[in-house]
């Protein structure tokens, strides 16, 4: 109901995971717009890793005409390492006209202690690790956002003050999500199907567009 006078739009998320996309495929199933992981923070070694399909998965989406949103996966446990980790984004999009935001992915790691959990900082500093990334790239000309599930957004960040300031990509898996943040693009599903991705699942996104 919070949505009924917005258009919802269908998109993907991507990283070299998804391995050979035939990206006219993936537009002609439908699909507007793919947000596409520039890299990632080691979780263990704190290493800046540069996703090895970035460049081949942004020319050919935007080759087949989709829209194009970035993501960065933080393991930033300072606001240092979290604005390196944004001037290492912006060296790898300055050549590109986005129509996306920019979204910082704060997530704990699956079946592992990654380096900030292991860090305990507090709801505040972590809240400050995405205003330091978002701060960073949009003093470059660039919208930044904010990717996180329900959990992190209600216990870990500061979801509802992030939400005021920049746009919420919710990760919640279910049929109808109870997040009562604000939030303007929804992955409801890791495990989506789309032609012109053929060698493994695919998160699928919905985006509410209210005109703006």
């Amino acid at each position: 109901q919070r949505f009924s006078d917005h258009d919802k739009i269908y998109g993907i998320d991507v990283s070299y995971y998804q391995q050979n996309i035939d990206w006219d495929k993936v537009k002609a199933a439908g699909v507007e717009y793919a947000i596409i992981r520039v890299g990632y923070r080691g979780y263990g070694n704190g290493r800046l890793v540069q996703d090895t399909n970035f460049y081949t998965y942004i020319e050919g989406a935007k080759k087949a005409g989709l829209k194009v949103g970035v993501y960065f996966y933080t393991q930033a446990i300072n606001t240092t390492e979290a604005r390196a980790e944004a001037q290492f984004v912006l060296e790898r999009i300055e050549d590109y006209d986005l129509e996306l935001p920019v979204y910082y992915d704060i997530e704990s790691v699956d079946y592992d202690t990654g380096r900030l959990d292991s860090a305990n900082l507090s709801k505040s500093q972590k809240t400050a690790l995405c205003t330091a990334f978002a701060e960073t790239i949009e003093a470059a000309g660039f919208k930044a956002g904010v990717y996180a599930n329900m959990s992190w957004l209600t216990y870990q960040i500061d979801g509802e003050a992030l939400g005021e300031e920049y746009p919420i990509w919710l990760a919640h898996y279910t049929t109808n999500t109870s997040y009562s943040g604000e939030f303007s693009m929804w992955q409801y599903t890791g495990s989506g199907s789309v032609n012109g991705v053929q060698r493994t699942y695919v998160d699928i996104n919905v985006l509410y567009d209210d005109g703006s």
